[in-house]
Parts: C-alpha cells; sequence; structure tokens
C-alpha cells in the first residue's frame, strides 16, 4: 500500500512539474493548418508565421515529419522517412529559428512536386520545438520538458480527391428530463472521417 501511495504521488508531483514547465516553451503558430494543390513537375511556396510569446528570447529547431492518424483522431509525428513519404520534396527555410522576446517570423517551405509524382496525397508535418528542454522541478523531482507545436500540410497532386465517409445522424440524450418539456438531445447530422 505504501509502495501505491508513494507511486501516486510521484506521478501527480511529474504532472504539476511538467504543467509548469510547459509554459516555458511559449511559442504561437498561424496558420496551424495547410491545404494545398499542386501538380506533377510543380512548385508550391507558403510561409507561416511564428511568435515567441514569451519576454525572454528564444531558440527554437524546425524540421518536417511524417505523421499518421488514429483511431481517437490523435496526431503521431514519426521523424524517421515513412515508406512513400514525401518529405523528400520539401524544402524548409532553415533548421533553427532564434527569436527576441515578443518577436515574430515569417518562415518559409516549399514542396518540389517531381515530373513523374502520380496523382495523389502528400502529407507531411512541419514541427517547431524549443531548442533547449526545459526543466520542471517539484521538491527534489526534476524532470525534462519539451514543447512542441505540429503544422500539418497536405497537398493534393493532380486530379486526386479525398476518400471521406461520412456516418450518423444520431441522437444523443444529454440529460434525463426532469420535467414536463424539460428534454434535451443533441442531434449530429453528419460527421466526416477522412
Amino acid at each position: 500500500m505504501r509502495r501505491m501511495a508513494l507511486g501516486v504521488s510521484l506521478l501527480l508531483a511529474a504532472s504539476h512539474a511538467a504543467a509548469a514547465a510547459a509554459a516555458g516553451f511559449a511559442a504561437l503558430v498561424s496558420p496551424p493548418r495547410f491545404d494545398l494543390t499542386s501538380r506533377s513537375g510543380a512548385t508550391v511556396r507558403q510561409v507561416f508565421e511564428l511568435t515567441n510569446r514569451s519576454a525572454a528570447p528564444a531558440k527554437f529547431r524546425v524540421h518536417t515529419a511524417d505523421f499518421t492518424l488514429g483511431a481517437d483522431y490523435s496526431v503521431a509525428f514519426q521523424d524517421e522517412l515513412q515508406p512513400d513519404s514525401c518529405r523528400p520534396w520539401v524544402a524548409i527555410e532553415r533548421p533553427e529559428v532564434a527569436l527576441p522576446g515578443g518577436g515574430t517570423i515569417r518562415y518559409r517551405f516549399e514542396v518540389q512536386v517531381p515530373k513523374d509524382a502520380p496523382a495523389g496525397e502528400c502529407r507531411f508535418g512541419v514541427l517547431i520545438e524549443g531548442e533547449e528542454p526545459a526543466v520542471a522541478q517539484s521538491g527534489a523531482l526534476r524532470l525534462p520538458v519539451v514543447g512542441r507545436i505540429g503544422i500539418i500540410v497536405y497537398v493534393i497532386v493532380g486530379e486526386a480527391k479525398p476518400q471521406i465517409e461520412v456516418f450518423g445522424p444520431q441522437v444523443v440524450t444529454l440529460k434525463r428530463p426532469e420535467g414536463a418539456g424539460a428534454a434535451r438531445a443533441q442531434r449530429r447530422d453528419c460527421t466526416t472521417r477522412a
């Protein structure tokens, strides 16, 4: 029982420490997603804004990553090149950015679609990470914490069309009626999943 209480205490301390240190990563990006179109042999260029929301200077690392979508709509990034990845088509402005407190930069990237690229979807993430991990401390417990923001980029090449599954409608009761006319229900007309 004592081990379990100690384990729970350590987990709680770690979660509080991580939350405090995550505040040390104060980056803002806009837009958070790109939906682009291109054709074989063409280059598409885009810009996003990266802002250091901290009063202190900060250094950020920028790189690309492949990603997968989970059944629960979560995103998992993979740094290693995945099969059929289009990341070799991507060029980023620079791998490191230093910004003064409150500073903003317009950051460029481009996608050079090869001439022999078939119609389809190219997707990747542009990741912005804190250069150095912050160290969160709660009592004697010290944990390194790294902040990360992922910008999702979709490029439709040629005449490719998304495959979308539509499901619904569904009625869900949120609260049981307590009196006449007090029923509350929510209707979802349709939800899409790519």
